[in-house]
């Protein structure tokens, strides 16, 4: 959600002269967030007025899953003013970033006024999930004689995961064909799985991502187990 409080102001009393009321609706420079981009914080000055931009939370960069609001203060430039200013004047310049399945935004305005400002509301724009950067899945070995077969990859914050062995024996046998059949499963709704998923040592990785990218089955295929 963005916010924007626009400060208003009298006559210019210095010289007498009315002041102008404020033309330009377009706030520029404001955008809704994008994964790992630095909120701003001034929008871009125009000959009418100039802004900053205060955003809650105070995130150095935007993170994935989050809603977002950003409160626009509008300073009116000398012989301007936004007495008289009309309803739903304001919009913010921008569309919504098209990332695919990977990233969506709402956007939209509304406005209301009370005594002695303007005030802008902005709906949510949400930052959904992006694509996991754990490529590598962890805890997954290429296969030893003696050692015990893992059932679990490596706990991370991204995805969990189980693993099943073919054939299933209780421990690796030097010279055998192995094949690890990994479910990985998505922790939260701020990552999707895609199929560029890794498994170190082995010779073939098959990635089948299921449903809206929160779950994948992975076929990993290793050479013979060795000493």
């Amino acid at each position: 959600m963005l916010v924007a409080v626009a400060a208003c102001s009298d006559d210019d009393t210095a010289t007498g002269v009315p002041e102008t009321v404020v033309s330009m609706s377009n706030i520029a420079g404001v955008t809704p967030p994008a994964f790992t981009q630095t909120p701003v914080s001034s929008i871009t000055p125009t000959a009418q007025y100039t802004g900053t931009a205060v955003w809650e939370p105070d995130h150095s960069t935007f993170i994935l899953g989050t809603n977002y609001t950003a409160t626009i203060t509008l300073t009116p430039q000398p012989g301007f003013t936004l007495d008289g200013v009309s309803d739903d004047f304001f919009e913010v310049s921008g569309k919504a970033q098209d990332g695919g399945s990977d990233l969506e935004n709402t956007y939209g305005v509304t406005e209301s006024y009370t005594s002695g400002s303007d005030t802008v509301r902005f709906l949510s724009a949400v930052v959904w999930a992006g694509y996991v950067t754990l490529t590598n899945i962890p805890g997954v070995a290429y296969p030893t004689n003696g050692a015990v077969p893992v059932t679990n990859i490596t706990a991370n914050p991204q995805y969990s995961g189980t693993v099943s062995w073919q054939p299933d024996h209780s421990t690796f046998m030097a010279g055998t064909n192995y094949t690890a059949t990994i479910t990985l499963t998505i922790k939260d709704d701020r990552y999707v799985l895609h199929s560029g998923m890794h498994v170190a040592g082995a010779t073939n990785v098959n990635v089948n991502v299921h449903g809206e990218s929160d779950s994948a089955v992975i076929t990993a295929i290793f050479p013979p187990a060795r000493n």
